[in-house]
């Protein structure tokens, strides 16, 4: 055999093992969110409801880690977030909107909400490293809020904002060792290009899906409420008693009567039964257009800390020339002015210089942190997001199905109860 063939050969089966891994990584992704996902259908934390007080809505927070219920407001929810924020930078947080700047009570309003922050604290408890973060411990206990004399919004506020190596402490005891075990690609200028540029993309796309969603849901609706109303006028036909007039023997025709309520019960259980599968797709596309935003306003933050640092070492190097033309007796005008004691001048300096070295480190050590996170984690969110996307349309189809299982079955009952 020739030596290109056998080079070819060897180059096949490289090829073959690396598609082997890649497709084992890929059913690892996909048994891991499955895992999660029934971990939190299980009930570990949730939303399950919300309650207008009149003066404000509360949210409530449920699970098997709660042991009980949590009653948090939207303005603790976003203190929350916001904290973890300024707190964690450049690390992706899952997202939650903006506030308003009234208050809006409206059922509709009050329904996506609910959705969205629910979302929110499921995807937290996936992530060990904010889930048990003091700003949570604060949020999730239930020594503050309503009900306490501890404020959450107030008790948020006075965890301090990390300096840099505060920061780099954190990531190194709390995010390094998220990824260390995983495989990590190279994370550079064109992957973070490319990352951008398909995050607006999708978000572009998105939004015409959601336009057109919002009129299929609409005409959905008209659907649906056309069915009941179907049903409504057989439940009035029933209750009338028309059929006295075909067949004196009306035990033989109907079955609704005051002492059998089985059709109206069963015309209750089918509005209830009924969904709209494009309300869901619709609630799936506001949110993924919120996380990807998110996701890119981490990673601008943490392209934003490279520009830091080339500021940082110019501030390094302009000290460095004072402290030269101080050691030369030479001095500035402003420093003359602000200090006119050299020496006193030259501590000042030094300590600054000194201060400005600390966190130039701990700011290289940050980002490369954040690199190998998002080398990592970048691709893992994107695969997670085409999971989420198949999961919807099952979730679609499901439900198409079962509002025709659901209106099948009603007739087939008053067929043979007939």
């Amino acid at each position: 055999m020739k030596e290109e063939d056998l080079l070819n050969e060897e180059e096949e089966k490289r090829n073959i093992e690396i598609n082997k891994k890649e497709e084992e990584e890929m059913r690892n992704v996909i048994t891991k969110k499955y895992e999660n996902d029934q971990k939190l259908l299980s009930g570990d934390i949730m939303i399950s409801n919300f309650q207008n007080t009149g003066d404000y809505v509360v949210y409530i927070i449920t699970g098997n880690i709660i042991q009980g219920e949590l009653k948090r407001r939207f303005s603790e929810f976003f203190a929350f977030y916001e904290k973890l924020k300024q707190r964690w930078p450049g690390v992706y947080i899952p997202p939650i909107s903006k506030k308003q700047m009234f208050s809006n009570f409206e059922l509709d309003t009050l329904h996506k909400r609910k959705y969205q922050l629910d979302r929110f604290v499921r995807e937290l408890y996936k992530i060990p490293y904010l889930f048990e973060s003091e700003e949570s411990k604060i949020f999730f206990s239930k020594e503050y809020g309503i009900g306490t004399n501890n404020d959450v919004i107030k008790s948020i506020n006075k965890l301090t904002e990390f300096s840099k190596r505060q920061i780099f402490e954190n990531f190194e005891n709390n995010i390094k060792p998220f990824y260390s075990n995983s495989k990590k690609r190279d994370f550079n200028n064109e992957q973070y290009i490319y990352c951008i540029q398909y995050i607006d993309n999708f978000i572009d796309k998105l939004n015409l899906y959601k336009d057109t969603c919002l009129q299929l849901s609409s005409d959905k609706e008209i659907i649906i409420d056309n069915s009941c109303e179907t049903l409504q006028s057989y439940e009035n036909f029933e209750k009338l008693a028309v059929s006295e007039f075909i067949n004196k023997d009306t035990s033989k025709l109907m079955f609704y009567n005051s002492q059998n309520l089985k059709l109206t019960q069963a015309i209750v259980d089918f509005k209830k039964g009924m969904k709209n599968p494009y309300q869901i797709i619709g609630n799936w596309i506001r949110q993924k257009i919120i996380e990807l935003s998110s996701m890119k306003e981490s990673l601008h933050k943490y392209k934003k800390m490279y520009s830091e640092k080339e500021n940082i070492a110019s501030d390094i190097t302009s000290l460095e020339t004072k402290l030269n033309n101080l050691n030369q007796g030479k001095k500035g005008f402003l420093d003359f002015i602000t200090m006119k004691d050299p020496e006193k001048l030259k501590e000042k300096y030094l300590k600054d210089k000194e201060q400005k070295e600390i966190d130039l480190d701990s700011l290289e050590k940050i980002i490369q942190i954040l690199k190998d996170y998002y080398s990592f984690y970048i691709y893992e969110f994107f695969k997670l997001l085409k999971f989420s996307l198949y999961d919807l349309m099952k979730t679609f189809a499901d439900t198409q199905l079962n509002n025709s299982v659901k209106y099948s079955e009603f007739w087939l009952m008053v067929k043979i109860d007939q």
